[in-house]
């Protein structure tokens, strides 16, 4: 994956993550399982080609 892969999903989700302080807060807020918030995050890491998470 790479940056042209970014979606506004993604980064809403980061931002939820990063706002709350905790991945599952952010789930909860955005009607998410605490799994797929990992995975979104995930998929950012890859796109941004960090790895940080």
């Amino acid at each position: 994956m790479n940056v042209r892969h970014l979606t506004f999903r993604l980064l809403q989700v980061y931002v939820a993550v990063v706002r709350s302080g905790s991945v599952s807060d952010a789930a909860r807020q955005l009607h998410l399982t605490q799994p797929t918030v990992s995975q979104q995050l995930k998929r950012l890491s890859e796109a941004v080609e960090s790895r940080c998470w």
